[in-house]
């Protein structure tokens, strides 16, 4: 597998990428003021706390449409040769919210609460995989379109469209999923622990 992995360059460099932002998110906790510590301490015990013990159709349609949007996004920047740039940059802005989210619930919560650290976090991880295999399409779509434009490369486009498209609905479908366990499932979880 790690053969794989190497042997597809984009693969290789995008996974570096990741775990070096995420390892940045984790850090930047230790170069944040002590006011903005209390601020994210106070915010976190209060989302931990009242994690949706009532989840509401509300909250599910926000986390669907906000999860949907940015999948969305990610996927028609694909499209453009120059939207994998941002493409990029809106991945690698997620994990680093990760890495933030995970070392600030670590230093607040202590590890005797790492069950529902792990819990709360779950659908976050599962989304950023998703992100990630967006991410890796819609840059490789964005770069076969820089052959067929620039290199006069004679690649079937309809048939690569079709797969970018059956890329996009499966990932929909997953955050679909993703979203009803964030909202309905690990909230009721949480309040039992």
């Amino acid at each position: 597998m790690l053969q794989k992995i190497r042997k597809n360059k984009l693969l290789f460099v995008l996974i570096i990428l990741s775990i070096i932002i995420f390892i940045l998110g984790i850090l930047f906790n230790t170069m944040i003021d002590t006011n903005t510590k209390k601020n994210i301490t106070k915010n976190i015990n209060k989302i931990i706390l009242n994690t949706n013990k009532n989840p509401s159709l509300i909250n599910f349609i926000t986390c669907v449409v906000t999860n949907y949007l940015f999948i969305i996004i990610e996927w028609l920047l694909g499209i453009s040769i120059i939207g994998c740039f941002i493409t990029l940059f809106l991945y690698l802005y997620k994990v680093f919210i990760l890495g933030f989210e995970l070392i600030s619930l670590i230093i607040n919560l202590k590890f005797n609460k790492i069950l529902i650290i792990i819990l709360y976090l779950l659908p976050n991880v599962f989304n950023i995989i998703i992100y990630f295999i967006i991410c890796l399409f819609s840059i490789s779509y964005s770069y076969l379109l820089f052959k067929i434009v620039f290199l006069k490369k004679e690649i079937n486009l309809q048939l690569v469209m079709k797969k970018y498209i059956k890329i996009l609905i499966i990932a929909l479908i997953l955050i679909f999923l993703s979203s009803i366990i964030e909202v309905f499932i690990i909230p009721k979880i949480i309040s039992i622990l």
